[in-house]
Parts: C-alpha cells; structure tokens; sequence
C-alpha cells in the first residue's frame, strides 16, 4: 500500500552544512508517525522540507505519489497539508477570530471559512471564549490550540507537527496529545516533531529516530521504543 506521504533520501543542506543526510520515511491515512531526536538532529529541517519551506538538495517528497519537490508551501497547503510550526506563531496582534479567517483564506470562499472556523471553535471552546481576543494576550496552551486549529483551517489530510507540546503544562501536554489521537482516529495522518519521547512513542505507530542529520532507527514505535538507540539517547 502507497502511503500518503513519502520521503525518500532526503538531503537538505545550510550553505556549506549538511543538515539533513538521507532520510526516508512514510506516514499512512490514520496514522501518527513520531519524527524524533536530540536538538540540531534535523527534524524541523526536515518537517519545513515537506510542507515547500525549505529547499532541499536532493531525494523526494511524494504526496499520493507525487513528487512535490519544486512545489510552493502555498501550493502543498491546498493539496491537504496542514502545518503547524514550533514556536506557534500565531499572529499577536490579530484576534483568534482573524487568525482562523486568515488561514481559512486558502478556501477562496468567506462563507466556507468561516463555516469551518466556528467548528473548530466548537472544538476548542476555549478559542470561541476568546475569538475577539488579540493572540497575544492567549495563555502559552491557548495560542497553541490556536496554532493547531489554523492548521486545520485547510482541512488537512496530512498534519505537521512541530513541537507541539513544548513549554506547556503537563494538563495541557496531555489535551494536545488526545487531540493528536482523535485526529488519527478520523483519518488525518500525522507527521509529528516532538521532545516528549514518551508520549510521542505511545501515540505513534511508526517512528524516525535522527542524530546528526542521519536515521538512526525506523521501525514500529514499539519496537523502536525498546531500541538501545532510544534507550541510550531518549530515555535515561
């Protein structure tokens, strides 16, 4: 079966650094696949590959089997894929409400976007509380339910995830991650940075483990989890 996403030797170089040394992965429709590793391994390089922000220097980047290297972010984004970047990077000065109706602009149509953003601010009550509030003013857990529901604006088939958890209580780490689950369970698939080893490997069905650019692991989450490479580097 051909997944829906496909990454196959990917290279990726800063000027004269070699970021990103031959990585290959697959996430499939429902599944989470945990992109893994120390800080500087490559994972954001290789996440911002994917979703067109990032030149890469060789391999590809399959989508339903179709390369999309060369492609615009703008172009991958309504192919059906969302993006939800570390850091959030909601826009502060907006109200919640204008956030989503710019991520939903990728809809050419008002009506449709903001028919979508009022389900998700059902979803996220928090942000139907605060729709006419500015981002800024947001709690660091509630810009981060923003990011993700501007991620799903475009109604994604495939979701990326960059360090979604990171600087978060653990109440709000456990809310991301089960939302994380239900979006597995209605079919989007998943590519997911994360510094929580633990949760991501109990979410994840297949997992990547980088250091220095380069893989290594691939396998089953769980078999993966068990590995000396998790063990030694992750989990002590």
């Amino acid at each position: 079966m051909t997944a829906l996403l496909e990454v196959e030797g990917l290279e990726v170089h800063y000027g004269p650094v070699h970021a990103v040394k031959g990585v290959d992965l697959a996430v499939q429709e429902g599944t989470v696949t945990a992109l893994l590793g120390a800080n500087g391994a490559g994972k954001t390089t290789t996440l911002m590959a994917v979703a067109g922000l990032r030149k890469i220097s060789a391999g590809d980047i399959r989508l339903d089997g179709r390369s999309l290297v060369g492609t615009s972010s703008e172009s991958i984004i309504r192919q059906g894929v969302g993006v939800s970047p570390e850091g959030r990077r909601v826009f502060t000065a907006l109200t919640v409400a204008e956030n989503l109706r710019l991520a939903g602009a990728i809809h050419g149509d008002a009506a449709i976007s903001s028919s979508i953003a009022e389900t998700l601010m059902e979803r996220f009550p928090i942000l139907g509380t605060r729709r006419h509030q500015r981002a800024g003013l947001l709690s660091g857990g509630e810009q981060q339910m923003l990011a993700l529901a501007r991620a799903l604006m475009g109604k994604p088939r495939l979701l990326l995830l960059d360090e979604p958890s990171l600087g978060l209580a653990p109440q709000m780490v456990d809310r991301v991650f089960d939302l994380i689950a239900e979006l597995r369970e209605e079919g989007i698939a998943v590519l997911l940075v994360e510094q929580n080893v633990p949760l991501s490997l109990e979410i994840a069905q297949e997992a990547v483990i980088l250091a220095n650019g380069r893989m290594a692991a691939r396998g089953d989450s769980e078999k993966v989890a068990q590995s000396d490479v998790i063990h030694a580097a992750y989990l002590t």
